[in-house]
């Protein structure tokens, strides 16, 4: 059959006239548009088409602004009022905030409602991590000792014994081990604690060591405090004496943690070692800070062809070890500072442990070296390891200069200990920012 050329026209008018009458919005596209919201730490933006969007912020509000090529040609309302553009208050810490974002995109564009949902609080809290380690004390002793862990006020933690048991003497009271110490309970007691947050459920569970000694003198004989010439210090002869000496010893024991031994001391130990015995020369400094280079000459002077190293060791408030920093005299090029500290025990460290967390997509422990910039030669620094959370398999060390704002990973072996010890080496200072994954931003 043979369609004639007027049939063909009519037909093409029909169908013309049928698709006009067609609603235009059934060709509408979706506009090009670009919803951001400032003051959220996960993603600062993010496209349409993301909805509930759930994000953590530590300010008190946050900006919706809604931008892009088409944002021109529709209407926008935020939360029920016009505009592109509009501050909204979190609220309190903890609490959920719904933003909703209208787009009428009239003719020309689908409409679209989007809703986020942003639940304010700080990151670092309700994250809880003990600090407390090691616990030295000695038969007859009056124990009070604080437990410590980061992640809340004192109040918010609970605490308790989920494994191992207490010398004789001595209870769990609130977040301090309490009691007197009974005789006969010489040795080292495994007890693994549980802290606990209150409201956010988070908790953390580590193994802690109680060293029970006889006598105070083989306590501090242990930790490196006892003073020979003090011995009588310790004598067990009666009460009354036993009594004075404990005060005189610990007067001698608090004074020897806070102070930092002068060069010339150290200079005449390092001299003193070097006249007995042969071989290797070590020599361990209690908090020793700045070094000059010519007291690192005379000391490695003074040990001959003798190999020397030296050690600056800095401990906790319980008496363990916290850092250890170690280096040899002969390879010295400038003075060093051999001073280093914990997140656990300095709040600059856990300051910049805290920011990292918050920036970065890692779990960090921080080292504080006191040391800025380079140190003139390798040293090697052993430190206590406080995050648990950390894979000790794939360790990774960065150094933080915070007036440069920059990082550099260090390159270097390391060995972790049975009871919690990283040891690395490092020619440069600052902080040392310890990973277990190469630092990734948020």
């Amino acid at each position: 059959m043979k369609i004639s050329r007027k049939a063909i026209v009519s037909f093409l008018l029909a169908a013309v006239l049928i698709f006009s009458m067609l609603p235009l919005t059934a060709f509408a596209a979706k506009a090009n548009i670009r919803i951001s919201l400032s003051n959220v730490d996960l993603k600062n933006s993010f496209k349409v088409g993301t909805e509930d969007y759930e994000g953590f912020t530590s300010s008190s509000n946050t900006r919706v602004r809604v931008s892009g090529s088409d944002a021109d040609d529709v209407d926008i309302s935020i939360d029920g009022t016009p505009g592109d553009e509009k501050n909204v208050d979190l609220g309190d810490r903890g609490d959920n905030t719904t933003i909703t974002v209208d787009i009428d995109g009239g003719s020309k564009f689908d409409n679209v409602t989007y809703t986020f949902d942003i639940y304010r609080y700080d990151r670092n809290e309700g994250k809880v991590r003990i600090s407390t380690s090691t616990i030295f004390c000695y038969e007859g002793q009056r124990v009070n000792q604080r437990l410590n862990a980061s992640g809340g006020n004192s109040d918010d933690i609970d605490w308790d014994i989920v494994d191992g048991s207490l010398p004789d003497g001595l209870d769990l009271d609130d977040d301090s081990i309490e009691g007197t110490v009974e005789d006969g309970e010489e040795g080292r007691y495994e007890v693994t604690l549980r802290a606990e947050h209150q409201d956010s459920g988070q908790y953390d569970e580590k193994e802690i060591n109680i060293r029970v000694y006889e006598t105070r003198r083989e306590m501090q004989e242990a930790q490196g405090d006892y003073d020979d010439e003090d011995s009588s210090s310790s004598s067990r002869s009666s009460s009354s004496s036993r009594s004075s000496s404990r005060s005189s010893s610990r007067s001698s024991s608090a004074a020897t943690a806070a102070a930092s031994p002068t060069q010339s001391a150290m200079v005449t130990q390092v001299q003193n070692a070097a006249k007995s015995g042969s071989g290797a020369i070590t020599q361990r400094f209690r908090n020793a800070t700045t070094v000059s280079k010519s007291t690192l000459d005379s000391m490695a002077g003074a040990a001959g062809n003798r190999s020397i190293r030296i050690s600056s060791d800095k401990y906790t408030a319980d008496g363990e070890l916290d850092v250890r920093v170690t280096l040899d005299p002969k390879q010295s090029k400038n003075s060093v500072n051999l001073a280093g500290a914990t997140s656990s025990t300095s709040r600059n460290a856990g300051t910049i442990a805290a920011y990292f967390e918050r920036y970065f997509n890692n779990e960090v422990d921080v080292v504080n070296l006191s040391q800025q910039g380079s140190f003139g030669q390798t040293v090697q620094v052993t430190a206590k390891l406080n995050n648990s959370s950390l894979n000790t398999n794939s360790l990774m060390f960065y150094s933080f200069d915070v007036a440069a704002n920059k990082y550099v990973l260090i390159n270097t072996g390391y060995t972790v200990s049975a009871t919690g010890y990283v040891t690395f080496n490092t020619t440069v200072g600052n902080y040392i920012i310890i990973t277990d994954k190469p630092l990734a931003l948020r």
